[in-house]
């Protein structure tokens, strides 16, 4: 039931955006914004009407309103609606962060060395307590550059960041950095409390139940201490969250003095997928949408492949001719029209040829959202320097060659060619080791990304993380494998990733670049967040799934709860059947058109029973796949 601070489309959800954001009236509000509901349209609408009610009065007091965006793409979106208008501040949630402590230069160094030198305590006892092997040399390692980190902090003029960038230098911030030291700052300083909420009585943001919960709190706790003079405005859907350092039941959780108002017709969908949707979400909420009044009849399909069939790209393919006969829709005999949708990575990094790679650096819980997403520090020397670096010489591009090298190697920034004293001869010499470096390719040689690294390291084309500098910095006598007896890597699990990670081909770099870039074919749910396509052709398939956070076979009643999802259930908790559920009702809320879910198992009876008993599908609706 719906609570008596929630309203729905009939009391129109615009007209209370609008009312809540009145300087002189100001009110917190959670807008539930279902899949298609046209959120973007309703928060334009609501700043254009501010701007001409507010507009002046906000902008001789130098106030603004800042809009947080998930991605970069939606925050063009409103940018480019409000016609760039500088009232409202649009930018992700790293660019927000550091527009607000940016000018806090020594804070900012104050808490970095305040970091390293708990890095510094911690590793001192580690060491003292160790015992003689590999973890103690690795942590002798990362204690010196810890160390040489600190010195060099006072002589750094100004730290920097750039929230588009790899922020690879000694001066700049990584982007955990930027969230963590905003999160503190706005949590710990009134004196920041008071310039953001000065600086920005009202802060809308979008896709509120992925950003990071930590920051989330302590804009709450703000709000909270400062009803009076600041609003926030949280747009999203608890069923839409992918990422798990999102705040959970963040809709449930309200202060019972927010406004809820809700917008319940899905402008995208057809109705069969809107029927398949919100049956999905029926055990999660009582949340149902409805459709546009010119709303298409649409078109889904649940296909039931036996595991037994080894053949999955074959099978897919005869799934697409199935449909373009059942949905009378040619497009789906051309793969570049269909949108297909792998949500667990496990499995697409099989498919794709970096599971060794996916499965290595997934280990270390502080690696799995940037891993994900593409963002990982230490991995994006690979993905974003030396990989396109290589494509562009095979490519004969020197203009792109040496435009990397201009940009990010260290050995062309403007002080060492300042430094130089010929300038040709230097360009020569970084040329040669670029040489040296795609010499590793030659005669259709693959190297390790080990190979690669060393080559990187040697010849200083480009800067090293940290963890990797600790790996080729082992000396070689015999340090490589520990003692029997000697302590492990417990508490080391970067190093311990990223060990395996440098045995892999680097061939599964490019194939993972491939796939978080959206390049490979096929589409990731962080990557079709807030997409639409025509056709979506969305695989589910835990024979190359592993680990346990997400089960398809689960959520379609073949496989029984483990033992840890029962017991999460007894505590409230989330299990596997809610990860799962929420990836796919994001993923069947895609398309626009036609649907076709394929679903691979061992118990093709079983799967297909429980979605009609689930009345997900019809039984004319499902096709059974040898």
């Amino acid at each position: 039931m719906m609570s008596a601070n929630t309203t729905t489309d009939i009391e129109s959800a615009d007209d209370i955006i609008f009312n809540s954001i009145q300087p002189q009236a100001l009110k917190s509000f959670f807008l539930f914004a279902g899949a298609g509901s046209g959120k973007t349209r309703s928060l334009v609408n609501a700043l254009k009407r501010f701007r001409e009610a507010f507009g002046i009065d906000y902008r001789l007091q130098h106030r603004r309103i800042a809009v947080i965006t998930y991605t970069k793409a939606a925050s063009n979106v409103v940018k480019e609606r409000m016609e760039f208008d500088p009232l409202v501040f649009v930018s992700t949630i790293h660019s927000f962060c550091w527009e607000l402590i940016q000018h806090f230069q020594h804070d900012i160094r104050k808490w970095r060395i305040a970091e390293l030198q708990v890095e510094i305590d911690t590793l001192e006892a580690q060491i003292v307590n160790g015992r003689a092997g590999r973890t103690l040399e690795d942590r002798k390692i990362k204690l010196e550059k810890a160390k040489q980190r600190l010195e060099q902090l006072p002589n750094i003029k100004k730290i920097v960041y750039n929230p588009n960038g790899d922020n690879r230098t000694r001066d700049s911030l990584s982007h955990s950095h930027v969230i963590k030291i905003a999160t503190d700052f706005i949590r710990d300083q009134p004196l920041m409390q008071q310039i953001l909420i000065n600086k920005f009585p009202i802060i809308i943001i979008d896709e509120a139940q992925d950003t990071r919960k930590e920051l989330i709190e302590v804009l709450f706790a703000l709000q909270s201490k400062y009803k009076e003079s600041f609003a926030l405005g949280l747009f999203g859907d608890t069923m839409q969250r992918i990422y798990l350092d999102g705040k959970e039941n963040l809709g449930n959780t309200l202060p019972e003095d927010w406004l809820k108002p809700e917008k319940t017709t899905n402008y995208r969908c057809p109705v069969r997928i809107i029927t398949l949707i919100n049956q999905i979400r029926s055990k999660v909420d009582t949340h149902q949408q409805c459709p546009a009044e010119n709303a298409t009849t649409g078109f889904a399909r649940l296909f039931i492949v036996d595991n037994a069939n080894k053949d999955k790209t074959k099978a897919e393919a005869e799934i697409s001719s199935m449909m373009k006969d059942l949905a009378g829709d040619e497009g789906w005999q051309d793969d570049k029209l269909i949108k297909k949708l792998i949500l667990e990575h496990h499995m697409a990094a099989s498919r794709l040829g970096f599971k060794e790679l996916y499965e290595a650096l997934n280990g270390p819980e502080s690696y799995r959202t940037g891993l994900l997403d593409g963002t990982l520090p230490s991995i994006q020397v690979f993905t974003k320097l030396v990989a396109p670096l290589v494509l562009a010489h095979q490519h004969n591009d020197a203009y792109e060659v040496m435009r990397l090298l201009k940009k990010h190697s260290p050995l062309m920034d403007r002080t060492a060619m300042m430094a130089s004293e010929n300038q040709i001869d230097s360009i020569g010499i970084v040329h040669d080791k670029v040489k040296n470096l795609l010499s590793l390719w030659q005669e259709g040689s693959e190297p390790s990304v080990k190979q690669v690294a060393e080559v990187l390291k040697a010849e200083g084309l480009f800067l090293i993380p940290d963890v990797i500098n600790v790996i080729l910095s082992r000396k070689e006598s015999g340090e490589d494998e520990d003692a029997s007896g000697t302590e492990t890597n417990t508490g080391d699990d970067e190093i311990t990733a990223w060990e395996t990670a440098l045995q892999r081909p680097f061939a599964e770099i490019i194939h993972y670049k491939l796939y978080v870039e959206e390049s490979s074919g096929f589409g990731t749910h962080q990557g079709v967040k807030g997409l639409e396509f025509p056709r979506v052709m969305v695989i589910l398939d835990d024979e190359n799934a592993r680990g346990n956070l997400f089960k398809y076979e689960r959520l379609f009643g073949v496989e029984e709860l483990s033992d840890r999802d029962l017991a999460n259930q007894k505590e409230g908790k989330e299990t596997s059947l809610d990860r799962t559920r929420r990836l796919l009702y994001v993923a069947c809320s895609r398309a626009e058109q036609s649907l076709a879910i394929v679903a691979y198992t061992s118990r093709p009876e079983v799967l297909s029973k429980n979605a009609i008993d689930f009345k997900w599908f019809e039984s004319s609706e499902i096709h059974l796949i040898n």
